[in-house]
């Protein structure tokens, strides 16, 4: 076995094995790079002002970039479970629907889902997952007059997100024990996603520069010392 490693033979099977790792490693970063561009076009087209306002660009990069990060380390790194990308992902897109419009939460959470999807090599059932659970958090996400509605919407994403890995978990022939795990981790996720979003909300009208219909209304308290002023 010594005498063969030795050999030229050997010598080019382990160059021709080097070579298609590093051309596996440069492919992989041109897609992720691709992803980037289409990502940073869509919003330069899109949301043009948001270019004017430092801030709340440094913010929105700073928050995607969180994002993929925390997925990565979640469901990565940590290798608990991988349906915990939900997580991170499910704060993104709040926040993005809070801080912009559903449209743009919508269609930067679809991206998201590609790139979170591909930097952890997943399967088409993580990516069907994500973007499932990416609208259910933002389609039905309207105006936040109280802070409970946050823990609702929570929950009603949580729970069509348990509906849809058990479905997917189902046709994958995944032993019950494992299919209502994942589920279970999918429900968990997202809804301590809400509840996350909702402890923070402050913050992020602060950091976002912009104000909620929840903190409207706490505004017009007669008992405000503007209001007591007028």
């Amino acid at each position: 076995g010594t005498l063969y490693a030795n050999t030229p033979a050997a010598g080019g099977l382990w160059a021709n094995a080097l070579w298609q790792d590093w051309t596996r490693r440069l492919g992989r970063f041109a897609l992720l790079a691709l992803m980037v561009i289409i990502l940073t076009i869509y919003i330069i087209f899109y949301k043009t002002p948001l270019l004017d306002d430092l801030t709340r660009a440094m913010a929105l990069a700073a928050l995607l970039g969180g994002c993929l990060a925390a997925v990565v380390l979640l469901a990565g790194v940590l290798q608990y479970n991988i349906h915990l990308a939900l997580l991170p992902m499910a704060i993104t897109a709040i926040i993005l629907a809070i801080a912009f419009d559903r449209r743009f939460a919508l269609s930067i959470g679809m991206i998201l889902s590609l790139m979170a999807s591909f930097l952890l090599q997943a399967n088409l059932e993580l990516l069907i997952l994500l973007i499932i659970a990416t609208f259910a958090c933002v389609f039905p996400l309207g105006e936040i007059r109280t802070r409970s509605r946050l823990s609702i919407l929570a929950l009603h994403a949580a729970g069509i997100s348990l509906i849809v890995e058990f479905m997917i978990s189902l046709l994958l022939r995944k032993p019950t024990v494992f299919a209502m795990r994942d589920s279970f981790v999918a429900f968990a996720s997202v809804f301590l996603a809400g509840l996350l979003v909702q402890a923070v909300l402050p913050m992020i009208e602060r950091i976002f520069n912009i104000a909620t219909g929840s903190t409207l209304l706490e505004w017009c308290d007669a008992s405000k010392p503007l209001l007591r002023h007028l």
